[in-house]
């Protein structure tokens, strides 16, 4: 049996989380910019007039982006893949983890 030091196993499960997080950012739907101008937007959004329990806001804000509607479902699918599915979770699940997984700078 091997005898792992507390320091080779902090190594090995931040080498382990980066790779999650790499492969996590190649399934992001749009270029980090327009991710968080998405965020933002459906933020305000929701802030200002709530949540309905659906997506309007975050369908209201992609054409302000210039995301193609062929591009649209893409970025709904990768949102409920990630647990938004309507603009308050989108708004707190999907950010929490574009958040955690997008590049460090």
């Amino acid at each position: 049996m091997e005898n792992h030091s507390k320091a080779d196993k902090k190594a090995k499960l931040r080498a382990w989380r980066e790779a999650e997080h790499a492969k996590a950012r190649l399934a992001f739907p749009l270029p980090d910019e327009q991710l968080n101008a998405f965020f933002c937007g459906v933020e305000a959004l929701r802030a200002k007039h709530g949540c309905a329990h659906d997506t309007r806001h975050a369908e209201a804000v992609l054409p302000t982006l210039g995301v193609p509607p062929s591009t649209t479902q893409s970025v709904f699918s990768w949102c409920e893949d990630n647990g938004g599915f309507c603009d308050c979770e989108i708004a707190a699940n999907t950010r929490e983890h574009w958040e955690e997984c997008r590049p460090r700078t």
